[in-house]
């Protein structure tokens, strides 16, 4: 029997006794940073910008939190599963919708891998290991919505944003505009080595969101390349 069917039925079993399970996550890991900075900053509501499947999502339930998650994802295919996937949790609403820094619609890349999905034109030539996962199957026009805008509209105080956006996070958070002062915390991804055209750089990037306010709480690793370098950091910053 699987580890996740053996661990469900353990939730299901102890939440009986009003009881629950949650996972422990590995020390110094973006979900170890998450069960840290969530409750010290009080949040209440996480938006999820780049939503894809809702892996985000479910995450934040592994750990134990239990407020609002308000996801964002504007590929159909990709969408379809992330409603899907949170579906049956009242505290979690996806909207088909991208944040940027301007309200309209935008051509998106849709990548043979869809977790590359980017308004960016990927980079070809910057690593091999994700040639295939990166090539761009069609481009599809899909709505893109200011984050001041949205948050006009939810009833949300204590805000929690991750932005994975490949490449465009800057632009999420441009769009906040005066309502950035509601965010209390950040979740980046912050390229070393740039895999889309034009997609900021890491010392750019962390020096914008610095000067918005926010200090530096964690690094950690995304991923790296065949010899072991480092290519993108999860950056978590938080207001001092």
């Amino acid at each position: 029997m699987a580890a996740g069917t053996v661990r469900d039925g353990v939730r299901r079993l102890v939440r009986l006794l009003g009881v629950d399970v949650v996972t422990y996550p590995r020390w110094n890991t973006t979900a170890w940073a998450l069960g840290k900075l969530l409750p010290q900053l009080g949040v209440d509501c996480v938006l999820d910008v780049g939503a894809h499947f809702g892996e985000f999502g479910a995450t934040l339930r592994e750990i134990g939190y239990r407020g609002e998650i308000v996801s964002f994802e504007p590929v159909p295919e990709s969408f379809a599963r992330l409603r899907e996937r949170c579906s049956a949790d009242p505290r979690w609403r996806a909207l088909p919708l991208a944040i940027g820094s301007e309200e309209g619609e935008l051509p998106i890349h849709v990548t043979a891998g869809t977790e590359f999905a980017s308004f960016l034109a990927p980079d070809d030539g910057a690593w091999d290991e994700y040639r295939d996962a990166m090539r761009v199957a069609r481009t599809e026009v899909v709505p893109v919505r200011r984050l001041d805008r949205v948050l006009d509209e939810l009833d949300a105080r204590r805000i929690f944003l991750k932005s994975d956006t490949q490449g465009y996070d800057l632009r999420v958070v441009e769009g906040a505009g005066e309502r950035m002062r509601d965010v209390l915390g950040v979740q980046a991804e912050l390229p070393v080595k740039p895999l889309y055209h034009g997609m900021p750089g890491f010392t750019e990037a962390l020096a914008y969101l610095e000067g918005l306010g926010l200090e530096l709480f964690g690094l950690y690793p995304v991923n790296h390349d065949g010899d072991g370098r480092v290519i993108e950091f999860d950056c978590m910053m938080r207001r001092g």
